[in-house]
């Protein structure tokens, strides 16, 4: 997950990345003097759910207005908040915080690699869920390892997508990405009555098919800006669709609503090539997938 760090001072910032590196928060650091420009990112960047302000230099008035402008806008219900205060001078500004995020951890300067663990991993211990049936677990078992093998694949996949943005010409990488997102379409298919499946598979859908397009294509030498962009949105909405499933939670409802968004673009686009229908290759290979789904999970 990516993270916002709103601050002015350099020697706060140089700390605070370093906080969040030992936290095991290596990706993306973005940072920001105002609400306003944290507020932007937050609204098109899905992935960013650490946040990290040092309000000392800010008058009670202008955290007031900070928080203000950050309850109306904000979208995106999983970030989290690690707000520093100046104890000398701001020790009442604590609860006027707590009022408005009542979830947010709030600490006096100077910044200490304990904060950023509490406030990005909770502090404390999760305890084991009781253990299930084994009906229950024969259950699960199949949907579970599904969860884990695709979570694996998109990691793999970060590369390549990376490659691709820097390169859109590379067409010989696009069908790799398009390969391996097709073994995911494959894969839901058989679980499609469960919450968030379907939206999974219907996203991987959308990159194959994109890939699927310039396959062979005399029409394209590369990948055009309105086609990255609708498969790149898809590959993120998808992770963090399937980062809900994996912690058994209901989906974020912004979520839902950018995979909808993302779907309608797609059905709309003339230019991608969609699918008429499964293959029998396509379907041998969901049916091969299955077999070995249940003969590692029985």
């Amino acid at each position: 997950m990516k993270s916002i760090l709103l601050c002015k001072d350099r020697d706060f910032k140089r700390k605070a990345v370093g906080h969040l590196n030992n936290s095991a928060f290596a990706a993306e650091k973005f940072v920001v003097e105002k609400m306003s420009d944290a507020v932007e990112i937050l609204d098109r960047d899905l992935d960013v759910e650490n946040f990290v302000i040092d309000a000392s230099p800010f008058s009670s008035d202008e955290i007031k207005g900070m928080l203000d402008l950050y309850q109306r806008r904000s979208k995106n219900p999983e970030v989290r908040f690690l707000i520093y205060l100046d104890e000398a001078y701001q020790s009442k500004e604590k609860d006027v915080i707590l009022q408005v995020l009542p979830k947010a951890n709030v600490f006096f300067l100077p910044p200490a690699q304990n904060h950023f663990n509490k406030a990005f991993h909770g502090g404390r211990a999760i305890p084991d869920p009781p253990a299930p049936s084994a009906s229950e677990q024969a259950a699960k078992e199949g949907p579970a390892l599904t969860l884990i093998e695709t979570s694996a694949h998109i990691k793999e996949t970060v590369e390549l997508l990376n490659s691709v943005s820097k390169d859109r010409s590379r067409l010989d990488i696009l069908k790799q990405i398009g390969q391996r997102f097709n073994g995911i379409i494959g894969t839901f298919s058989f679980f499609l009555a469960k919450p968030g499946y379907a939206k999974v598979k219907d996203l991987a859908t959308i990159i194959d098919d994109i890939s699927r397009t310039y396959e062979d294509s005399d029409d394209h030498n590369a990948l055009t800006e309105k086609h990255w962009q609708l498969l790149m949105e898809s590959a993120k909405t998808l992770y963090l669709i399937l980062k809900d499933l994996r912690e058994n939670r209901p989906l974020t409802p912004t979520y839902v609503e950018k995979a909808n968004a993302l779907i309608a673009l797609y059905s709309k686009d003339t230019d991608i090539r969609k699918r008429s229908s499964q293959t029998q290759d396509e379907v041998d290979r969901i049916v091969d997938v299955a077999a070995e789904i249940l003969k590692l999970t029985s």
